[in-house]
């Protein structure tokens, strides 16, 4: 698409602080100091999940943009961090935020599907590259044209959601 995603600069004379990042397309930039995750587990997601942008995970200011008495982690594996709350972020600019429809057994998404009739099914939790495409058709008839479904994984349970941002 020609947009530029991640683009990192290290330079000591230049610092103004610990870490920074720049969330792009928005350029906000967040500083800090690294800070290892600390949030709590949930079992069950909020009303909001949201996948914080790249370049705060690697810059590892999450904390900072996230606050961990209001966010709790709901999936994380080597690709993302989704975090889950009942309160929309601050800054919907460092995240993507999506909304929970339903929550669900891995063995009932089917059902909750086809009550919803989404036109796509988008899985966001780690999948073979092989498998993806049959996976995410395998949950859509081709006669459904509702809006896009997020799936997020925890455990053998699926949140599903419609993304906000």
């Amino acid at each position: 698409n020609g947009r530029i995603n991640r683009f990192t600069i290290y330079s000591a004379d230049l610092s103004k602080c610990e870490r920074s990042a720049v969330v792009l397309p928005a350029a906000r930039r967040i500083e800090g100091t690294a800070d290892e995750l600390s949030y709590d587990h949930a079992e069950k997601p909020g009303r909001f999940l949201v996948m914080p942008d790249p370049a705060l995970l690697m810059a590892k200011l999450v904390n900072s943009s996230f606050d961990p008495s209001v966010f709790k982690v709901f999936e994380k594996d080597e690709r993302r961090l989704v975090l889950t709350s009942d309160i929309m972020p601050k800054d919907p600019e460092t995240c993507e935020s999506f909304e929970l429809i339903s929550f669900s057994s891995a063995s009932g998404i089917r059902d909750e599907l086809e009550s919803l009739k989404p036109g796509k099914v988008v899985p966001r939790f780690s999948l073979d590259p092989d498998q993806y495409y049959e996976y995410a058709r395998s949950l859509v008839d081709p006669l459904w044209v509702g809006e896009s479904v997020y799936l997020f994984k925890n455990g053998d349970s699926i949140a599903l959601a419609r993304k906000i941002n």
